[in-house]
């Protein structure tokens, strides 16, 4: 049996995302055993066994010199010229080379280099050809976004080696991203502040329904104001799932666009005053009995606060549409205005809760989209399109 090469090993492993080392809580440094990391590798469908090492090594060590240029290149926007590293086999290096650029917003552009009169990055032995990597710079900054450049190179030869292993050109998913995240105008320049971290949902009060809700966010915030806070940091409030409250985490939501409705003063929803049925509801003995004892909970029940929330919210949102909504009054305006501001993204993002909804009712496991029927999978098919009318 051949021996198993252990610098092969790591250098698999670290292609392949899986490290080989890590710090304990007391510092101590864990290595993980050469067994542990042979059977990650074959969960990963990455090696069968021992023996596929070496050759899986070099088909990845290879690969990036054979495709040309990586999958994906991010460069900040202000640091232009931005370097990619394209590789060739040096045998075409002299010759033009086709270039495109696709900017997300549909413009195109187009030029031709040789990279042999680039600056070089490093060789290779491929196959039995010798590769050349080059740094093409794109000089002028570029918009914000998601664009694709590709490069097409000269045909080969009779006889020789294509470029590419897929036959065409060398292509990349170009990423322009801002210099910086946002800086609120407050920590701007040298000023220091200080203020609490809260997890809104932990958030208690004698008034709320279990959990905070954006009432308690802004009484929290003008307390700590007062005593000269001037940020207050806060978990993500982004949509969950309604149809699944046990899906729970902030930070696996459904949509990083709209916000959480749990998080709703249900007693500031306009809607509760006008409508009867909602108030009966609330009033009734056993929901304030539900309702004390979520408030005095110890750990936050949140498919508790969601079936009490959800009761009252479906309420009011029928109310809305017979009263407002039916009627054409000014809160019916305001909500319209509002769709239309948000667009095809809110569309969407109300279809795929209610399918969910749907699709859940009838199968508790089809909760992804992928375990939807067929017809449902695509927002634009006639049976989206029916099922979202008829709502």
């Amino acid at each position: 049996m051949r021996r198993l090469d252990p610098d092969a090993l790591d250098r698999l492993c670290r292609l392949a995302g899986i490290a080989p080392e890590y710090a304990d809580i007391w510092g101590n440094i864990r290595r993980a055993a050469d067994a542990t990391r042979l059977a990650l590798l074959r969960a990963m469908n990455v090696i069968e066994d021992a023996a596929d090492v070496e050759p899986e090594l070099a088909d990845r060590e290879e690969r990036p010199w054979r495709r040309g240029l990586d999958p994906v290149h991010v460069v900040r926007q202000d640091a232009a010229p931005y370097v990619l590293v394209y590789r060739c086999p040096d045998s075409s290096a002299d010759r033009p080379h086709g270039w495109t650029l696709a900017l997300e917003g549909g413009e195109t552009s187009s030029g031709e280099f040789r990279p042999g009169e680039l600056e070089r990055r490093g060789r290779r032995n491929v196959g039995g050809a010798v590769y050349i990597a080059v740094a093409f710079r794109w000089h002028e900054p570029l918009p914000l976004g998601y664009h694709r450049f590709a490069i097409l190179p000269p045909e080969p030869p009779a006889g020789a080696e294509r470029r590419s292993a897929l036959g065409g050109p060398a292509a990349t998913a170009l990423i322009v991203t801002p210099g910086r995240c946002y800086l609120p105008e407050v920590l701007e320049g040298e000023g220091r502040v200080w203020g609490p971290a809260l997890q809104l949902y932990a958030v208690r009060s004698a008034r709320n329904w279990g959990i905070g809700d954006f009432t308690d966010l802004a009484n929290a915030t003008e307390i700590v104001a007062r005593v000269g806070a001037r940020i207050v940091g806060l978990n993500p409030l982004h949509a969950l799932f309604l149809d699944n409250p046990h899906h729970r985490s902030p930070y696996s939501p459904s949509s990083r666009l709209y916000l959480n409705p749990l998080y709703l003063d249900v007693e500031a929803v306009p809607e509760l005053s006008e409508c009867a049925p909602a108030r009966e509801l609330v009033r009734d003995p056993s929901f304030q009995a539900r309702l004390r004892a979520l408030r005095a909970s110890e750990l936050v029940d949140l498919v508790g606060v969601a079936e009490l929330k959800r009761r009252v919210l479906d309420r009011l949102y029928a109310h809305f549409r017979e009263h407002h909504a039916a009627r054409g009054t000014p809160r019916a305006r305001a909500f319209q205005r509002y769709r239309e501001s948000e667009g095809e993204s809110l569309e969407r993002f109300a279809a795929h809760s209610a399918l969910r909804e749907r699709f859940r009712a009838e199968a508790p496991g089809a909760s992804g989209w992928l375990a939807w029927p067929e017809a449902y999978r695509d927002p634009d098919s006639p049976e989206v399109r029916r099922f979202v009318e008829s709502r």
